[in-house]
């Protein structure tokens, strides 16, 4: 069971999933048919002094190859047991790793604790939309939430990129709500 949080505890794990399209909906299973998971990208931040740096990343490329996946699902599924997932789009990424734990045939068991950028930095969000009629904030990109709250504009990057940027937006959003 996927438990969402909007306060961290330490260690944590940051993560980025990169996908062969952006999935729009699962089926009852969690999975999306279509959808290839590409590469992964995590990164143990033992405390609050710590950040994402090379000798804290692990890299997964795994297109094309169920022996990887099977690695990758294995290693983070150790990780789901004693940390807080941060991701932007966390709930989406985790649905993907689990539909792929699924389709391999390995167990993830435990409640999953996360904490998503996506959701805690909608208020810093400036564009809306109309949801049931009401104006609201939309969900923002993660570009589009690290100008917002660094001011600094950057383009699309690699996935090293977005897991740094949703680090800095993580660590700004935390000390926004101490």
């Amino acid at each position: 069971m996927l438990i969402q949080v909007s306060a961290i505890s330490y260690p944590c794990l940051v993560i980025d999933v990169g996908t062969s399209r952006i999935p729009k909906s699962f089926d009852k299973d969690g999975c999306i048919d279509g959808i290839e998971i590409l590469e992964c990208v995590i990164s143990y931040i033992e405390s609050n002094d710590s950040e994402p740096c090379e000798s804290n990343i692990s890299y997964f490329g795994i297109q094309n190859s169920p022996e990887r996946m099977r690695d990758f699902v294995i290693t983070i599924s150790e990780y789901f047991k004693s940390c807080i997932i941060v991701a932007h789009n966390a709930e989406t990424d985790i649905k993907l790793i689990l539909g792929m734990a699924k389709l391999l045939g390995v167990n993830i068991s435990s409640d999953i604790k996360a904490y998503c950028t996506m959701k805690n930095g909608t208020p810093y969000s400036k564009t809306h939309v109309y949801r049931g009629g009401k104006k609201v904030k939309k969900y923002p990109h993660l570009q589009e939430l690290y100008k917002n709250l660094t001011g600094v504009e950057v383009g699309k990057g690699n996935i090293y990129d977005d897991l740094k940027q949703c680090y800095i937006c993580f660590k700004y959003l935390e000390e926004m709500t101490c």
